[in-house]
């Protein structure tokens, strides 16, 4: 997809693996393994961190960067 100039964000829990991929944008939330987005069940969670990694996702879509959802969305995914 980036090939083609479609942005993609990864959405992870393990920034430090993730950095190892190497990765064109990440989205690191500090929630627990396995549940990046939010606990199964849990929508509104869900949502928070969809809407918080979209708006990195905008503010980064021409940059290849990591971006830790802490610092910029803090809000969002508490």
């Amino acid at each position: 997809m980036e090939m083609a100039g479609i942005a993609t964000v990864i959405v992870a829990w393990n920034g430090g693996r993730i950095r190892l991929v190497n990765v064109p944008r990440a989205a690191i939330t500090r929630l627990p393994r396995g549940t990046a987005f939010g606990r199964p069940g849990d929508v509104q969670q869900q949502r928070r961190v969809l809407s918080a990694t979209l708006a990195l996702l905008a503010l980064v879509r021409h940059t290849n960067r990591f971006i830790s959802t802490r610092n910029k969305a803090k809000q969002a995914l508490v």
